[in-house]
């Protein structure tokens, strides 16, 4: 059993732990989908700094604050998505590598990194030199890779270092969500790191609530149907009943 303790939240691949994401462009709307989430139902929240309108260090330092004012005891995930990976954050135009690390100035328990980007091997150094775990993390919304490609995308996370190693696909037929529920129980065998690991979309919900047999540690509910982060996500509250049934240990 792989398991890591995050201030007084344990990750177990034996049932996955609830992560809501928090998409606010300003403090106004942050404020407002805190006030909505149903505190029983959540043990970590994700802050989307790609949703933010400006993005500096007083926007996230703010942003941090007032989930910790009504969360105090969340173990907080920050995550700046890119264009590329189905967030709204342009690698292009902007400095990945420079807003992650003030994101890792500002300091979070974990952080997203997007491997695929430059920059990501000395993004993960700096955030273990500040003593943040890092999930490293690898989006595909066209399609589910074969599994010689998954395999060593997983690989790949581990081997830079990641404390957690994230994949998410787009399944387009019930053979590419099958295969990548057993592409993910394999990872889980054989990596020294846990892992997340889900398929978008109305194919893929049943990833959303299958970690004790993937061995996904966190999966990820919206606050309501109308506040998916990614395509699929169904409620905090319907994981968590759902979760009482299927993986009740």
């Amino acid at each position: 059993m792989k398991t890591i303790t995050i201030e007084n939240t344990q990750l177990s691949d034996t049932k996955p732990k609830i992560a809501v994401p928090i998409t606010g462009k300003d403090d106004a709307e942050i404020e407002q989908q805190l006030a909505l989430i149903d505190t029983a139902s959540v043990d970590l929240i994700e802050l989307r700094i790609d949703f933010l309108a400006v993005l500096n260090e007083a926007t996230i330092k703010s942003a941090k604050q007032l989930i910790q004012t009504s969360f105090p005891k969340t173990p907080i995930i920050a995550t700046l998505r890119t264009t590329t990976e189905g967030g709204n954050f342009n690698p292009i135009e902007h400095d990945y590598p420079a807003v992650l690390k003030v994101i890792i100035k500002t300091g979070f328990h974990l952080v997203d990194v997007e491997i695929n980007q430059l920059g990501a091997a000395s993004i993960i150094d700096l955030a273990h030199q500040h003593h943040q775990l890092v999930i490293g993390s690898h989006h595909n919304f066209k399609q589910t890779p074969d599994d010689h490609f998954l395999a060593q995308k997983w690989q790949s996370m581990q081997a830079l270092n990641c404390d957690i190693a994230k994949i998410a696909v787009m399944p387009t037929n019930v053979d590419d969500v099958l295969r990548f529920m057993t592409a993910s129980h394999r990872a889980n065998q054989s990596l020294m790191i846990p892992i997340i690991s889900m398929a978008m979309g109305a194919l893929g919900i049943i990833t959303r609530i299958s970690g004790q047999l993937t061995g996904s540690v966190i999966t990820f509910g919206s606050i309501t149907n109308k506040a998916q982060s990614a395509p699929g996500q169904i409620t905090s509250p319907q994981l968590a009943t759902i979760l009482q049934v299927v993986a009740p240990q």
